[in-house]
C-alpha cells in the first residue's frame, strides 16, 4: 500500500514537472514571436521584410544596394547618384532598413567622400553642327 502511494506521488510529481516544462516551452515560443515582430537588422534579410529587394531590383537598375551602417549611407548615395547620371541615365535603388532610419549618429562619425563631379558631356562633331 505504501509502495502504491509512493508511485502515485511520483507520477504526480512527474506530471507537474512535464507541465512546468511545457509552460516554459510556450513562454519561449511567445517571446520568440514577440522578438520577430520587431524590425531588427539581420544582414541581407529583415524579420518583417522577407523578400530580397536588392537582389530583385539588381536586374532592372543600374545600381542597387543596402547600406549596412549609418556611416555607409553617404557612400551608397554617392555611388547610386554617380551610376545613375554617368553614361546612359538610369534608375538606382537604395534599400533603407528601418533600424537605420530610426537610429542616430554623431556628425563627426559620418564619412563624406569627395564631391561627385558633373558627368562628362559628349560634344557632337563640328561637321554635324
Amino acid at each position: 500500500m505504501l509502495l502504491l502511494l509512493l508511485l502515485l506521488w511520483l507520477q504526480l510529481l512527474l506530471l507537474l514537472l512535464m507541465l512546468l516544462l511545457l509552460s516554459l516551452l510556450l513562454l519561449i515560443l511567445l517571446l520568440m514571436m514577440i522578438m520577430k515582430t520587431k524590425n531588427i537588422y539581420v544582414p541581407f534579410m529583415y524579420l518583417l521584410q522577407e523578400w530580397p529587394q536588392v537582389e530583385s531590383t539588381r536586374l532592372y537598375t543600374k545600381y542597387s544596394a543596402r547600406p549596412t551602417s549609418l556611416g555607409h549611407i553617404p557612400t551608397v548615395v554617392e555611388r547610386a547618384y554617380r551610376s545613375s547620371v554617368y553614361g546612359r541615365p538610369g534608375v538606382a535603388y537604395i534599400d533603407m532598413p528601418g533600424d537605420l532610419l530610426s537610429d542616430s549618429i554623431a556628425e563627426k562619425d559620418i564619412l563624406l567622400g569627395p564631391k561627385v563631379q558633373r558627368p562628362p558631356m559628349s560634344v557632337p562633331p563640328k561637321v554635324l553642327l
